[in-house]
């Protein structure tokens, strides 16, 4: 199936079809590909081949480049700050990657995978807290003070 794929994105590579313009069945260009390999599919099984298909070449590279500055960030987030939370998002990212090599859930408009991939980039867009300002956080816990008369106020 990739191959037909491949076919198809090689007649319009640098823009593509169009969002969702390409897996519609016989009434998209999607019924070649129907036709020729028997089945009725509804996308390639590859997200980053659907991409292609939505938004041609171009489109996909933009993706992969927003991709790699996103892994990236994550990445140096959690070497630097070195805590647990931090990891969560190169681990994610990851997944997405590797999830989207056999499924096609890259611009699925309202799945989890894509709802969570852009809060994540959106996260990641934002100022990484420094090292200093974690240490400098106060946990929510209060202090005891002493008086000097032997009672302990809270502050």
């Amino acid at each position: 199936m990739w191959s037909q794929v491949g076919v198809m994105i090689a007649e319009k590579p640098i823009l593509g079809y169009g969002y969702g313009a390409f897996w519609r069945g016989y009434e998209g260009p999607s019924g070649l590909i129907w036709d020729a390999m028997g089945i009725e599919l509804f996308y390639s099984h590859n997200g980053f081949l659907d991409v292609c298909l939505d938004i041609g070449l171009l489109g996909t590279g933009l993706f992969v480049v927003g991709y790699i500055i996103g892994l990236g960030r994550a990445v140096s987030r959690a070497i630097v700050l070195r805590q647990l939370t931090y990891i969560w998002p190169v681990l994610f990212l990851i997944f997405f990657f590797t999830a989207n090599l056999t499924e096609g859930s890259i611009l699925r408009a309202n799945t989890l995978p894509w709802i969570l991939y852009t809060a994540l980039y959106y996260r990641l867009a934002k100022k990484a807290p420094t090292v200093p300002e974690l240490v400098g956080k106060s946990s929510g816990r209060t202090r005891p003070l002493s008086t000097g008369s032997g009672i302990v106020s809270y502050s």
